[in-house]
């Protein structure tokens, strides 16, 4: 990887953290969520093989390869106890964000589902 595409990447992800963070503040101040928003990386990844009943199996390595940087937008998000609630892939363009993949913990009894926004912009 040549200097130049290096320091895109660097740049890329650091802009994308401060989003993440944005977003952490944003959910907790409007809707009260507390949540924290943090990279998909394999921390997230060691705790997504933990549940149990998964509804799907992703490859992970697969999804960031079809997926790849600086177009996607990966999300892990984490309860105040640190505990993993959802993952989520978002693409974007100027005209839409799309996400391709995402699951999370379901209802009070923290059963699994795929998340009900797919496909709504």
């Amino acid at each position: 990887m040549s200097a130049e595409l290096r320091r895109a990447h660097a740049r890329y992800g650091t802009l994308k953290d401060a989003a993440r963070r944005k977003a952490s503040l944003d959910l907790r101040e409007r809707f009260g969520l507390n949540l924290r928003i943090a990279r998909w990386d394999r921390g997230a990844e060691i705790a997504w093989r933990r549940w149990t009943g998964r509804l799907v199996e992703w490859d992970r390595p697969q999804i960031f390869r079809r997926y790849g940087e600086p177009k996607s937008f990966d999300m892990a998000m984490w309860s105040v106890d640190d505990r993993l609630v959802g993952l989520a892939l978002a693409t974007m363009t100027p005209e839409a964000v799309t996400v391709p993949r995402e699951a999370g913990l379901g209802g009070p009894g923290g059963e699994r589902k795929l998340c009900s926004g797919r496909g709504r912009r």
